[in-house]
């Protein structure tokens, strides 16, 4: 037997066939969360293609390829859209269900994808995807927290006095400030209840001690 006679064998096996299908979906995804990498948008259309050929020769339920690939739109759509994972929630089901559907394509035990295999890729699928959605959640908490929304109900002190404009002192960093309550002087707490632009909105901390100390140092500290 030739070479190409024995890959077009191996590639005749369905279970070949749903590697490459899942594989080149996977790729594609790749490709559209990081536009211009090109070389997992090539392969993943390859593999892809080789999968739907491998499929063809077979009696293949195209409504659960299609479920596959409803579940990586939505596995895409997840990574831009705030749903809070929800739409991830419904990828994996419809990837898990399209999958399903191929196994059951032909009763023949030699004509079928292995369950085995659907089982493997989908819990994998599963597990990749979720873990990529939450991390993208992070990241997104995270620059909340440490952006200038971040800044809101932050404690800074007084380096130049606010009447009504100056500069305070606020996480590690010099900013611009207005005062919305009169006039603030020099190593006066203040915290900020705004963010305008590149100026924090702020007003005086009740509670907090004046700190002589500051009245030393300047903006330009």
């Amino acid at each position: 037997m030739t070479i190409p006679d024995q890959l077009l064998n191996t590639l005749n096996d369905p279970t070949i066939a749903y590697l490459l299908i899942s594989a080149g979906l996977l790729a594609i995804f790749f490709e559209l969360a990081s536009p211009g990498a090109i070389v997992p948008g090539v392969s993943g259309v390859i593999a892809l293609f080789l999968g739907l050929v491998s499929l063809g020769n077979l009696d293949a339920n195209w409504a659960g390829l299609l479920l596959m690939a409803l579940g990586f739109v939505l596995f895409a759509i997840d990574l831009h859209a705030p749903s809070h994972g929800i739409l991830t929630t419904g990828g994996v089901i419809s990837f898990g269900i399209g999958s399903f559907l191929l196994e059951r394509t032909s009763e023949s035990p030699t004509a079928s994808i292995s369950r085995v295999a659907v089982v493997v890729v989908t819990a994998v699928m599963a597990a990749f995807f979720i873990f990529a959605i939450g991390a993208v959640l992070r990241t997104r908490l995270e620059r909340v927290t440490t952006g200038t929304e971040g800044m809101r109900g932050a404690i800074g002190v007084v380096r130049e006095p606010l009447d009504p404009t100056g500069y305070v002192f606020v996480n590690g960093e010099l900013w611009r400030a207005q005062s919305t309550d009169g006039t603030i002087l020099i190593g006066d707490f203040v915290r900020v209840i705004e963010v305008d632009g590149l100026t924090l909105l702020v007003t005086p901390e009740v509670g907090e001690a004046h700190d002589p100390e500051r009245r030393i140092e300047s903006p330009a500290a």
